[in-house]
């Protein structure tokens, strides 16, 4: 058993001076690796004068165009459109009659109710068709503020559309 014993703690010695010789090894090489300069890749460059030229761009893409202001018209009573006046895209003034209303209640005569704007804008959605009924709560159509205007963009004007 002694024998055993003392055959197991010479092979760890041994091992532990072989582990400590790679170590140094390893650490001289390290050594001598860092102590050489590196070596430098030489890139051929070439270089031109600059010119003054003009340079055109063609930026082709796709986008979502939303209006700075929106308003939506509602009929104030309730009954069947029965004429549309306005086409998506028409020029609408305030107080333009942009549809009329029959209002159509059992044992009552009424005049045909006429849905004025009470903004200037292009019509940008018809949401209901003649025959529809309609009350206060459903609307019949959205008008957008599509003034252009100038916006500068790196020190020059820029006029959208």
């Amino acid at each position: 058993m002694k024998i055993g014993r003392i055959l197991i703690v010479l092979l760890l010695i041994v091992l532990a001076v072989f582990v400590g010789i790679r170590v140094n090894q390893n650490i001289q090489a390290k050594k001598k690796a860092m102590s050489q300069p590196a070596e430098e890749k030489i890139v051929p460059v070439e270089t031109t004068r600059p010119a003054r030229q003009e340079i055109t761009e063609t930026v082709h893409a796709s986008a979502n165009v939303q209006a700075d202001s929106e308003v939506t018209i509602y009929s104030k009573v309730n009954g069947k459109i029965a004429q549309n006046l306005v086409k998506m895209g028409s020029s609408v003034q305030p107080g333009q009659v942009v549809a009329v209303v029959n209002r159509d209640e059992v044992g009552y005569e009424f005049k045909p109710f006429e849905v004025k704007s009470d903004a200037r804008g292009v019509v940008s959605k018809l949401m209901q068709n003649p025959g529809a009924a309609v009350n206060s709560n459903v609307p019949l159509m959205t008008l957008v503020d599509i003034d252009t205007r100038s916006r500068p963009i790196r020190g020059k004007s820029f006029q959208p559309g």
